[in-house]
């Protein structure tokens, strides 16, 4: 009998079994549907990369990658994206699902238009040229274990060259621009709204010698087809996706920008941006929140008596020397110049720390004065006063030449991207640090890991954390830049199709290895 009631027994429990195993097996298909959960990049063990020349997207061990979106891929509607990728900004309205914008800083015109320099210089080609930079907006969502982006879901948003762009107040007799070009950084506030800063724009539309009637011609060579005034470009595009309307900002001043960033304290927004040159400037600009984007200060940097130095025509030299305060901005690089403000070797990058809000800055190089692999300095600030230092120095000590992009995650980790120049990668004293790489800082330290390579002749262009830092969106920009002809598809890169393709800047998404 005890025998007898053993076997049944058994035989219930093997029942019960098969019915749990079978809940099991449903509940992960049933979750399968939906994304998945990672764990956050944050918490990760960062095991160093080593350092490569080949052309590919390499990972430390523990990460994978997915490319989303790549040059010129349609977005339904008649509308491509743009050519280049490089500033990006995620807003997240929910976990796996937000808005994505993207800036589209560059052209190559072989690749963009077709356009060779022993042909003709056509309309056609600048035509071509002008819808492929600008920014797109988009919206993206978890699709599994990866994200997607939403074809004609009306978020959608490309903001071109071609496309009018009004300005916040009348310049050069003219309250709007054809469009906006050289889009190189991005960011988003707490107004809901996306900006996105012009760079390079005298490569299109050329500029104005301060002071002179001289003009320089861009080498692109846009204005002998469209001409617009060089000082309607270098602005701060700010970008409602509710209304659709964007508009230019002059209050934050015209300038070359190469660095970006918001920062809130108690009612005030300020803005820290830098400026794209060998003797480039931090800058900030400070106003309430209530009054955005105007009733602010522009102040420049003084690493001598480390002060925020305004820039207003209340300094002496800055009331001779411009006539009101518009002037004043629409020549920001002259007004710093004029007080003798601290210039620094190709200031890039921002990020401002989470945990005690220091604002930390790269600096590229410049090769004239035999700077080679440029700095991350830590700015503390008090007021109008502040304090700083080196945190890194470049060089095959740290193993880091050419720093770029900043970006930290909620845990404090900084991640930085080089931007060692593609003509001179893996040359003389560049030669030791292979491709450009992304570089992980725990906990804000000094010794930085190497998580990620690029391609050949790529940079990570733009750094943007999602869902609680479980993905890292960044731009891969300008993969086989040095390429010089189509016809026999011998490009310096093939990524990311492989093969004989022609290489495309993309948006890559960051994650745990699967």
């Amino acid at each position: 009998m005890i025998r007898n009631i053993a076997i049944k027994l058994k035989g219930y429990t093997r029942d019960y079994l098969r019915v749990v195993i079978i809940f099991l097996v449903f509940v992960a298909t049933v979750s399968g549907c939906g994304p998945s959960s990672k764990e956050p990049l944050n918490q990760m063990e960062f095991k160093p990369l080593a350092v490569s020349t080949a052309d590919d997207l390499g990972l430390a061990e523990g990460f994978s990658s997915q490319v989303l979106v790549s040059s010129m891929d349609s977005l339904g509607e008649n509308t491509r994206f743009g050519y280049d990728v490089s500033g990006l900004v995620y807003a997240g309205e929910e976990e796996g699902e937000g808005v994505l914008w993207v800036n589209h800083e560059l052209i190559k015109p072989m690749f963009t238009s077709g356009y060779y320099g022993d042909i003709a210089r056509l309309r056609k080609h600048i035509v071509i040229e002008q819808n492929a930079v600008g920014a797109t907006a988009m919206k993206v969502f978890r699709d599994g274990d990866g994200w997607a982006y939403k074809i004609a879901d009306g978020v959608h948003k490309r903001l071109s060259a071609s496309d009018p762009v009004p300005i916040d107040q009348t310049v050069q007799e003219k309250d709007q621009a054809r469009g906006t070009t050289a889009n190189k950084l991005a960011a988003y506030t707490s107004m809901n709204t996306f900006l996105s800063a012009e760079a390079g724009y005298e490569q299109y539309y050329g500029e104005y010698i301060f002071g002179t009637s001289q003009y320089q011609p861009g080498i692109f060579r846009w204005a002998s087809f469209f001409y617009d005034d060089p000082r309607l470009y270098g602005w701060v595009v700010e970008t409602d996706l509710s209304t659709g309307a964007s508009r230019k900002l002059t209050d934050l001043g015209r300038l070359r920008r190469n660095g970006l960033v918001l920062q809130e304290k108690g009612n005030d927004l300020i803005a820290y941006f830098t400026e794209r040159g060998s003797n480039g400037r931090l800058f900030r600009y400070v106003t309430r929140k209530t009054d955005w984007p105007t009733g602010g200060t522009l102040y420049v940097a003084n690493l001598e008596t480390n002060q925020w130095m305004p820039l207003t025509l209340e300094h002496r030299r800055l009331g001779l020397l411009f006539e009101d305060p518009l002037q004043l901005r629409m020549n920001l690089r002259e007004a710093a110049r004029a007080v003798e403000a601290t210039t620094f070797d190709n200031p890039g990058g921002l990020a401002i720390s989470p945990v005690n809000g220091d604002l930390y800055m790269t600096t590229a190089n410049d090769l004239e004065t035999q700077n080679y692999h440029g700095s991350v300095m830590v700015f503390t600030n008090s007021g109008d006063e502040f304090t700083w230092d080196t945190l890194i120095e470049g060089g095959e000590e740290s193993g880091i030449s050419c720093p770029a992009e900043l970006q930290f995650d909620q845990q404090g980790n900084l991640w930085l991207a080089s931007a060692i120049p593609s003509q001179l990668m893996n040359k003389g004293v560049y030669t030791a640090f292979g491709n450009n790489a992304l570089f992980v800082l725990p906990n804000g330290g000094s010794a930085p890991v190497r998580i990620a390579n690029a391609p050949v002749d790529a940079r990570f262009g733009g750094l943007s954390f999602a869902d609680g830092d479980q993905f890292l969106f960044m731009s891969v920009q300008q993969p086989g830049a040095r390429s010089t002809s189509i016809w026999d598809f011998d490009f310096t890169s093939h990524w990311p199709g492989g093969g004989k393709s022609m290489p495309k800047s993309s948006v890559v998404v960051l994650s745990r290895q699967l």
